[in-house]
């Protein structure tokens, strides 16, 4: 059993971190207006990237920043230098509206149980929409709810 709360639909301001708790933040995020996204690249697939887009108003870093690594010149990723979780991502791109905060929802401290989610095909460097489904956190299914 997690000790972790629901999420809750409608906006609502949720806490994370990375593994160690150097790296916190607060994020204003709804989960019914928009959906989570995950894609099969092997890069999202080995790190665990499960991403959720907000606008930088939308989140508050409460803890010093991480150096970012700067490889892709249009997005900036932000590792704990601890313990090595990635956290968030940033970015400024007209094709996906302007300025962004990528938010690994993996690092929210909620029980992710019912997420919306949009699968996409990453691996093809299509982008492709695969299918949507709530998301189903296999440690949270009991008989009743996986018959």
């Amino acid at each position: 059993m997690t000790d972790r709360k629901p999420y809750i639909d409608g906006p609502h301001t949720y806490a994370g971190a990375c593994h160690c708790g150097d790296v916190r933040y607060e994020v204003d995020i709804d989960f019914s207006s928009s959906p989570s996204t995950r894609c099969n690249c092997t890069h999202c697939r080995k790190t665990g990237w499960w991403a959720m887009s907000v606008k930088p108003a939308a989140f508050r870093l409460r803890s010093a920043a991480p150096d970012p690594d700067t490889a892709n010149p249009e997005v900036a990723r932000y590792d704990c230098p601890r313990c090595r979780v990635a956290v968030y991502t940033q970015g400024d791109m007209p094709e996906l509206g302007g300025a962004f905060v990528n938010i690994n929802l993996r690092t929210l401290d909620v029980d992710l149980h019912g997420v919306p989610v949009v699968y996409l095909d990453g691996l093809a460097d299509t982008w492709d929409f695969i299918r949507s489904a709530p998301y189903q956190d296999p440690f949270m299914l009991t008989p009743e709810t996986n018959p």
